[in-house]
């Protein structure tokens, strides 16, 4: 085709013909690195230079920690208490992940200090819970956040990333030699080598992309002699929850639900569906998956939001609710904790008889608890 037709053709010309308009640029245009800024035209006033930002940085540490949930955090700290350079690496602007403001479930699991009983968590998450009784006794989700910060770069071996994802591995043999991350705050692309990576991040990108070996779904009930287990193994994983928080505001406040809410079906939800304490969030508005969770993590997400919304608009005008008057949404999350995605395969599989038949282990690092807690597609039920 000759230019001057080229032009007189137009975009609605060149779809008709069958062609695309491709500029020259890209259609030499090549795949580079995340930190590469070859056509990144930076005019600085201030020098009246043109120049490249600098986004690639390199490091070295004994030991890289990926995710700054509280698993992460117990590794990270205990590492560094021992003399390792370590990096934790969190994909998010706060620490805590499921525990933490942009989620908000609680950090505990045996405790029962309401009830005059002296049970508690032990090691590393005990200090973190004792540090936020004194420095956070208004139980304050946000405050919560900074407490986890401080009892993190107090550590002078941890260096802190926040707003970083690892997205990729070099492998050295069977050994992961570094990983690549993207800093979404700075741009940059860092690449991190070390002796030792463990990844606490919950998804398990990383430790899925170096090859090691996991499973999603149930497993049947003679592979590990499993009472509460199906009789055959199947996909299923337990879904994600968005929680919300309520605000009496002393007078009678309307509630009109968004357009995209679901309507809450009463009718036909669990007969043993519980709406108590429903101002401190509900728990069980939850999506799960047979299949990939972690790819369906936006549809669910705003599969969420929607049941959210239509459980409260229920709360608020079914009528059955008369004391949630003067209750207004105070706080309602965006980013669903997930209960369970890839699920890696160790040296030793946990497994039911272990919590019903109080195994011990003889490399036990901390105290915990909780019941078995299996959130099945047919509906709920808690095991203790």
């Amino acid at each position: 085709m000759k230019r001057r037709q080229f032009f007189k053709l137009g975009t609605a010309g060149l779809v008709s013909a069958g062609l695309s308009p491709v500029s020259a640029a890209a259609s030499s245009c090549q795949s580079t690195g995340l930190a590469e800024r070859e056509l990144d035209d930076w005019y600085h006033l201030g020098t009246g230079k043109k120049g490249l930002p600098k986004r690639y940085e390199e490091h070295e540490y004994d030991l890289v920690v990926l995710g700054g949930g509280a698993a992460g955090i117990c590794a990270a700290v205990s590492a560094a208490r021992l003399g390792s350079k370590v990096a934790l690496v969190q994909d998010r602007p706060v620490l805590g992940g499921n525990a933490s403001s942009e989620m908000r479930v609680h950090l505990n699991g045996v405790n029962r200090l309401k009830t005059g009983l002296a049970e508690r968590e032990t090691g590393i998450i005990e200090e973190m819970l004792l540090h936020n009784r004194f420095e956070n006794p208004q139980e304050s989700f946000p405050v919560w956040d900074h407490v986890l910060y401080d009892f993190v770069i107090r550590e002078k071996n941890i260096e802190l990333m926040l707003n970083t994802q690892a997205i990729d591995v070099t492998m050295k043999g069977e050994q992961i030699a570094s990983v690549r991350c993207w800093q979404l705050t700075t741009e940059k692309e860092l690449i991190l080598h070390a002796k030792l990576f463990v990844d606490c991040s919950g998804d398990g990108l990383v430790a899925a992309k170096a090859g090691a070996e996991y499973r999603t779904g149930r497993e049947g009930k003679s592979e590990f002699n499993e009472t509460f287990a199906p009789d055959q193994p199947d996909g299923w994983q337990m879904g994600a929850s968005l929680l919300m928080s309520a605000k009496d505001m002393g007078k009678p406040i309307p509630y009109t639900a968004p357009s995209w809410a679901i309507k809450f079906d009463a009718e036909n939800a669990h007969k043993r569906r519980k709406f108590n304490a429903y101002h401190e969030g509900i728990w069980w508005i939850e999506v799960g998956s047979d299949d990939d969770i972690i790819a369906d993590q936006e549809v669910n997400r705003h599969k969420l939001m929607g049941y959210l919304h239509g459980v409260w608009d229920y709360i608020k005008n079914s009528g059955k609710f008369p004391e949630s008057k003067n209750l207004a949404l105070d706080w309602v999350g965006s980013l669903p904790s997930r209960r369970e995605s890839r699920r890696f395969i160790g040296d030793y599989i946990h497994h039911e008889r272990d919590l019903t038949g109080l195994t011990h282990f003889a490399d036990a690092v901390a105290f915990g608890g909780w019941g078995i807690d299996e959130h099945n597609p047919g509906g709920w039920k808690i095991f203790t």
